[in-house]
């Protein structure tokens, strides 16, 4: 009996353990298939987004095709460097027609610099429309709350160095630098793609320092701190090997002048527009680059001021500076001739400087310095909607302590990166049509002194001071 028992007991427990691994086992193949369920989800969610881009393209093509005529109703910015056009398209037979908006890109970003078909001839970056959701061409719609993902990039830079600058180009980093030292490098080419740890690929010593550059195509145009050249051209045959092509030096109105330093860049197509610091020349020029090794003076503007900042757009050019007139608008037509058209002088011009001005979709963003100390009245962040962007009126701003070093919009907020001690990084919900304040805002610590702040694509970056860091921004 004793045996008998205590057989059934271990018939029992064995009865009772491959129960509990049955149940394991089913516990993780649901588990596993929840995984694969939502794997599955996420492969579907993209893949259809690519299949209904992939349809509205070739729909478009065969109506192009089939058509007689094809009509560009309307057209409007789309981010930065995008065009967005309603059009209307007529078959042969002239019985059917179509109308739908489409996403044309105006210019190409540097996939490859090996290749001269993929020139970023607007020297901007290329940055989504909405950095929440970046999904179907068309959709403004926005779902959920998103916590930004700020990842420290440690950049394997000797400390101490001053970092100037910062273009980021499909996570390639460029970043410009001053040193004091004549042998260290003035711009360094990193790698980003290893997370945290990125690889510099290369750096280049051109002399004096860059304040301020500018990336199109195979080339890097670089305000420099010379006044025996205030413009480097860098070519980049490869991002291993840039190479120090050419450098231009402004004219001087006589002989006996000083020569000044370059302060700021921009380029769009041949055309490279710089801001030098203060001298008795003219401080703005355009320059014609179509040919690197041959580059002529356009025509120029006295601002009597040390330019920070230079933005074209659409035949406008924008100055941010540091005397009275803080933001001018200059209009230059096709034979180069300049005239200014708007400006605005923001209380508190007397101590603080005009720093940054970028646009998106003809919403002019200015940002300028705190001037040393705080004034509640005087305000550092300023947003001009379409309407008023070449009139300068009815801005809507804010007061931020520590001064604004950097902004970037997107169609419904505005991302700024301050020197505001833990509130370096901050998001205002608001549209400059919506009111004449800025709404509700969101801030996030970042422990350096913002110096630059640029975007590719979904991403926005931000270049310390102080440090050699770069911090990483993303929403996805």
């Amino acid at each position: 009996m004793t045996f008998q028992r205590s057989y059934n007991t271990n018939i029992l427990s064995k009865k009772n353990n491959q129960k509990g691994i049955i149940l394991i086992d089913i516990l993780m193949a649901l588990s596993l298939a929840a995984l694969v369920l939502i794997s599955l989800g996420i492969i579907t969610e993209n893949a259809h987004s690519v299949f209904v881009r992939a349809k509205e393209r070739n729909k478009l093509l065969d109506e192009y095709r089939n058509s007689s005529s094809i009509v560009y109703v309307s057209k409007r910015k789309y981010g930065n460097n995008l065009m967005e056009s309603q059009i209307s398209v007529s078959n042969a037979s002239g019985t059917d027609s179509t109308s739908r908006f489409i996403q044309l890109v105006n210019f190409t970003s540097v996939n490859s610099l090996e290749s001269s078909q993929n020139a970023d001839l607007s020297g901007s970056p290329l940055c989504t429309p909405d950095f929440f959701r970046s999904n179907v061409v068309g959709s403004y719609q926005r779902e959920g709350s998103y916590i930004p993902l700020i990842r420290e990039i440690v950049l394997p830079v000797i400390p101490g160095i001053p970092l100037t600058d910062l273009e980021v180009r499909n996570s390639v980093a460029y970043i410009s630098a001053d040193s004091s030292s004549a042998s260290d490098p003035d711009l360094y080419i990193f790698d980003l793609k290893g997370g945290g740890n990125p690889t510099l690929l290369s750096s280049i010593n051109t002399g004096p320092g860059i304040s301020s550059f500018v990336i199109s195509g195979k080339r890097v145009y670089a305000a420099a701190r010379s006044t025996a050249a205030e413009l480097h051209i860098i070519r980049l045959d490869s991002l291993t090997s840039p190479t120090l092509e050419n450098k231009y030096r402004l004219l001087l109105p006589y002989a006996t002048a000083t020569a000044p330093f370059g302060s700021s860049i921009f380029i769009n197509n041949k055309y490279i527009f710089i801001g030098t610091e203060k001298w008795d020349g003219e401080e703005f020029a355009v320059l014609d680059v179509q040919n690197s090794i041959n580059i002529t003076k356009l025509s120029g503007w006295e601002t009597n001021s040390k330019i920070n900042s230079v933005y074209y757009s659409d035949g406008f050019i924008y100055l941010a500076s540091s005397d009275q007139k803080q933001l001018r608008v200059l209009k230059i037509d096709e034979q180069r001739n300049i005239t200014e058209v708007g400006s605005f002088s923001p209380s508190g011009w007397q101590r603080q400087e005009g720093k940054n001005v970028s646009i998106f979709e003809d919403g002019v963003s200015f940002t300028r310095t705190s001037g040393g100390f705080d004034l509640v009245s005087d305000h550092e962040l300023f947003s001009f909607a379409s309407t008023s962007s070449t009139t300068l009126s009815f801005p809507v701003s804010i007061n931020i302590p520590g001064g604004v070093y950097g902004a970037v919009q997107d169609r419904y907020n505005t991302y700024a990166s301050t020197r505001d001690i833990n509130r370096e990084f901050r998001i205002f919900r608001s549209l400059p049509s919506e009111g004449s304040q800025f709404a509700s805002s969101t801030s996030y610590s970042l422990p350096i002194a913002p110096q630059s702040m640029t975007c590719d694509n979904d991403k926005i970056y931000i270049l310390s001071h102080s440090s050699p860091t770069i911090y990483e921004i993303t929403f996805q």
